[in-house]
């Protein structure tokens, strides 16, 4: 058994995940009730970001391990990842514990007061954990970079961009980091000098870089060249970057197509006939921002987020990973869950965001729910929901310059971007025809832009809140997003026909867009006929 152990362990450390993972499987089965085997399989899965089976594994290791840093450490970690913030805190303080003053239970507590937007109270920790990673080991989860990284977050996040850009600006003298490159050509590419520029095109001329890293360089160069209105040369890096990206990610353009059609085929009238037993006010302090990333959901979350009846909670993945548990084999295994508890759950995971103010409303801004707007409707009736509408050449634009990886695939490729947007029209035009205007709006962005003010009475009205637009307020917000710091920014139409330049680039996406767009037209036609 003990070389068992070390199989595992050496695995482990080669971060040869997926095989440690299969030689704790192998194990478990002539030694089931083994602690330290779920201990290692816990940290194999968490490792491969499966934080649902690491939560199971680690937690079935834990009555023999309550002592055992690494494994409340990790409970803390993985509850972080699933966004029960409460629960990841509670694991922080037993971990702290055992050991205090440690790199990795304060970067958990930081990582926690930054999505619950305590930014004074992450800015503290980030920078005691500069001091704990002098004596931590440089890996995956203990990274300079990474702090730097973060900590640039927390400076935007309070609003002092001047002093994020100065930090960026000597990091990347001090040390290159692509990255940090990415975020400084996006949020100030004027203060891109030569050198700076220089370094970045050597970093992504060099083949034995990260392919994450190469794309990230690309990615900033075209920023440069945008902004010194080079066109041409901008759409070449990030043409580049996005062929690295799509060579590394693994895409199925037509999974969404399915998982619509069934999704519209389950969502009838009679279907939520046979559930009502859904308390009809369950979710009245939801609301659900939606649409194509790149949007304007963020624009629409800072306008509705600076009433002080509401508060974000950003963008939850709690919401899909609850859909993909209902959707579950063409949602053929629904009667055998307790949709009541899936959500009491997800209202659960919300409270922490509204507790010690007096918000009646709670955002969750995650694009990708237009996929699951049957979902909402069925688990939470009475929430409000809110779908974007934006200038298709403009939005598959704005995605393509971003450096979006698993969590947005399709951005790294014109025609498979073409199929996506034109299932989010697909589901856009399905929920309209479902006669639920009274919970769910679509809104323009370019409307939004054009005229903020009386365009946020439509959606605090829609909303049932009384309140007045405030610029001021609307600055103040902060979204970890690519947007994060455009919507601090004066509201401009410089956005609008963004793509004009790039248009003649485009046309495979169009193509792809428009040729989706009649597949989905014949289906609805079908579907009327019989």
């Amino acid at each position: 058994m003990n070389d068992t152990f070390q199989d595992i362990i050496d695995a482990v450390i080669k971060n040869e995940n997926h095989h440690a993972e299969n030689l704790c499987w192998s194990a478990l089965k002539s030694n089931p009730n083994s602690s330290k085997l779920y201990k290692w399989l816990g940290i194999a899965l968490l490792k491969q970001k499966k934080y649902d089976g690491a939560l199971e594994a680690l937690l079935k290791s834990l009555p023999e391990n309550e002592g055992d840093y690494d494994v409340l450490n990790n409970l803390a970690f993985v509850y972080r990842h699933l966004e029960d913030y409460k629960k990841a805190q509670e694991y922080c303080d037993k971990a702290d514990k055992i050991k205090p003053h440690t790199y990795g239970v304060t970067f958990n507590r930081a990582q926690i007061a930054m999505e619950l937007k305590k930014y004074d109270v992450a800015k503290k920790l980030t920078i005691e954990c500069f001091d704990f990673i002098k004596n931590a080991p440089q890996d995956g989860l203990a990274s300079i970079r990474n702090l730097k990284r973060f900590y640039v977050d927390i400076l935007l996040a309070q609003r002092n961009v001047e002093e994020s850009v100065r930090y960026m600006k000597e990091s990347l003298e001090e040390e290159f980091d692509a990255r940090i490159f990415f975020d400084l050509a996006n949020i100030s590419p004027s203060d891109v000098n030569d050198n700076i520029f220089k370094l970045a095109e050597t970093y992504a001329s060099q083949e034995q870089n990260h392919f994450l890293l190469k794309a990230s360089a690309l990615f900033g160069i075209g920023r440069i060249y945008e902004k010194n209105k080079n066109y041409e040369s901008a759409f070449k890096k990030y043409s580049e970057a996005n062929l690295i990206k799509s060579k590394m990610l693994r895409f199925k353009p037509f999974s969404g197509q399915e998982y619509l059609k069934q999704s519209f085929k389950f969502f009838t009238h009679e279907t939520f006939k046979k559930y009502n037993f859904i308390n009809r006010d369950k979710g009245k302090e939801c609301i659900f921002i939606l649409g194509n990333p790149r949007s304007g959901t963020t624009l629409v979350e800072s306008i509705v987020g600076s009433s002080d009846k509401v508060v974000s909670a950003g963008e939850l993945n709690s919401f899909l990973r609850i859909s993909e548990k209902v959707a579950y084999k063409n949602f053929t295994n629904i009667d055998k869950i307790n949709l009541d508890e899936l959500g009491n759950n997800y209202l659960r995971i919300l409270k922490i965001f509204s507790e010690n103010n007096s918000s009646k409303f709670i955002i969750d801004k995650m694009p990708a729910n237009i996929m699951n707007v049957g979902v909402i409707r069925l688990l939470l009736p009475a929430a409000k929901i809110i779908c974007l509408n934006r200038r298709p050449l403009d939005n598959a634009w704005s995605l393509f310059t971003q450096l979006y990886l698993g969590n947005i695939p399709y951005s790294s490729n014109l025609f498979n971007m073409g199929i996506a947007m034109a299932n989010v029209e697909a589901a856009k035009k399905f929920w309209q025809s479902q006669n639920i205007d009274k919970n769910f709006m679509i809104i323009d962005y370019e409307k939004v832009v054009e005229d903020p003010k009386n365009n946020s009475g439509l959606l605090f009205d829609f909303i049932g809140i009384e309140a007045d637009y405030d610029e001021g307020k609307r600055k103040k917000f902060y979204s970890r997003t690519a947007s994060r710091t455009q919507v601090q920014k004066d509201i401009y139409t410089s956005s609008i026909s963004r793509s004009k330049e790039y248009d003649k680039f485009m046309g495979e996406f169009q193509k792809s867009f428009d040729n989706q767009n009649l597949y989905w037209d014949g289906i609805f036609k079908s579907q009327k006929n019989q």
